[in-house]
């Protein structure tokens, strides 16, 4: 038996440690933010480029202990450069809220063909929501770049790794397909 436990909300810490590490997150954020974000840009151009900032600077691995909390995993992240898709959307949710874009953590549903859990974030762009998933795919088919921005449900599912989840525990997604108007490689 696996037993993956991830803990929300204080795990076991008091809510004045829960604010520092907070804080922290986010004020590493906002320093990376500074260097690749302009005031000029738009919410889905600051969503495209924390998102590929993350891609292109953490690098997976596996099973990284850090799930105390979100922002734990933040800090833990931003400071090594590796981590799990937890690490990685906990990264992407304290770029994106101190821009003030509005995000959630979508989790995997487990099944008999995917047992591990994956973390990624449903965020609100030009008013509805987009599946957006920094995590590098590199599983032989998939092109080294290749990253989840702006998707649908029928794009994400169809994306690699499997990202099958509960629909009815998240806000409804768009149904209008952006891809053709984005480009994630420039």
């Amino acid at each position: 038996v696996k037993v993956h436990v991830v803990t929300t909300g204080r795990a076991g810490v008091s809510s004045a440690e829960v604010h520092a590490y907070e804080q922290k997150a986010y004020d590493m954020a906002r320093k990376i933010n500074k260097t690749i974000l302009k005031e000029s840009d738009n919410d889905v151009v600051k969503a495209m480029k924390i998102f590929y900032w993350v891609h292109n600077n953490i690098s997976f691995v596996l099973s990284t202990p850090q799930y105390e909390n979100w922002a734990v995993a933040a800090i833990n992240t931003f400071t090594k450069r590796y981590s799990s898709c937890y690490g990685t959307w906990a990264v992407c949710k304290a770029m994106l809220d101190v821009e003030g874009i509005e995000n959630v953590c979508v989790v995997r549903t487990v099944s008999n063909t995917w047992r591990n859990y994956h973390y990624w974030a449903l965020v609100k762009l030009n008013g509805e929501w987009y599946h957006c998933d920094a995590q590098r795919y590199f599983n032989g088919v998939t092109p080294k770049k290749y990253f989840c921005f702006m998707m649908t449900d029928k794009e994400i599912l169809a994306a690699p790794s499997n990202h099958a989840f509960a629909k009815s525990k998240y806000p409804a997604r768009s149904t209008t397909s952006v891809q053709k108007y984005i480009d994630v490689y420039s």
